[in-house]
């Protein structure tokens, strides 16, 4: 005689075989379809990739800062304010530690022409950057307080660049990260605007404004997870205006006709966040 099963035993039997379908299910579904998803490994390696880009990105533009000037060309008859001097030189220096008040190292450059407009760019270079080193070292009351400021200069196709780049670390606030480009044509004897070096590369401006607006999106998908993992990150806002075309002011070519987008957000935030779009 055949022993009946009791209504426990039916429900166990019922709900393995509702697992052993679903399992096969899915099986002959990750089978058919899986080649329109990346798997894992791809996954890692994607963000790996991105990441590696933008530090070299970082460490190109960082190794670019040698406190001088690279002329790529001879240009004679240039009015100079000091004939001794480079285009571009330094005009301010200071190596100082005070242990756990300040640790300065600056380089404040100096544009050697005598143009009216040069005059008040080296003003706003000294306001910006000479003027926080020399009220660092009177403050006696320093502490933590971290500073650098470096520089470089380059002229090419008749374009004088210069980009400063600074780092401001004062007791338990967030690192800041400030960069001020200045771009000269010494033939015309003008500051330019973006538009007029990405013109000497031939580009299209919705070339320039696609990778703009690639660069920052992706930056910001990167930034907006790690917030939503609980991290105070800074969250780009793509709503704004800055990243239009015609909005373009932090900028510089270097001496292999490379063109340097910047987004310093450390210009007017407590951060060290920093976009770079290289052309």
């Amino acid at each position: 005689m055949k022993k009946k099963l009791s209504k426990k035993h039916i429900i166990c039997l019922c709900v393995i075989f509702v697992i052993c379908v679903i399992a096969i299910g899915e099986a002959f579904y990750l089978l058919l379809f899986s080649d329109r998803y990346p798997s894992n490994n791809e996954v890692k390696n994607q963000v790996v990739d991105q990441n590696n880009q933008s530090e070299n990105k970082d460490v190109r533009f960082s190794q670019l800062f040698q406190n001088g000037l690279i002329e790529n060309e001879a240009i004679e008859n240039i009015n100079k304010k000091d004939q001794d001097k480079d285009l571009i030189y330094t005009v301010y220096e200071k190596v100082e530690v005070q242990e756990g008040k300040y640790d300065i190292e600056v380089a404040i450059p100096r544009i050697n022409l005598n143009q009216e407009q040069i005059e008040e760019a080296n003003l706003d270079i000294k306001q910006i950057f000479q003027d926080k080193a020399e009220a660092i070292l009177k403050n006696t009351n320093n502490i933590g307080v971290i500073y650098s400021v470096k520089y470089q200069g380059f002229l090419n196709q008749n374009i004088l660049s210069l980009v400063i780049q600074s780092t401001l670390k004062e007791g338990g606030q967030p690192q800041r990260a400030i960069v001020q480009t200045y771009n000269y044509n010494l033939e015309t004897n003008q500051f330019i605007g973006a538009d007029e070096l990405i013109k000497k590369k031939d580009l299209e401006e919705k070339e320039v404004t696609k990778a703009i607006e690639n660069e920052i999106t992706r930056q910001n998908a990167q930034a907006q997870a790690l917030k939503d993992l609980g991290y105070n990150v800074f969250v780009r806002n793509l709503d704004t205006d800055m990243y239009d075309y015609d909005q373009i002011n932090n900028f510089f070519m270097d001496d292999q006709n490379n063109i340097y987008i910047i987004y310093a957000y450390g210009n007017s935030n407590m951060t060290s966040e920093m976009d770079l779009i290289i052309l």
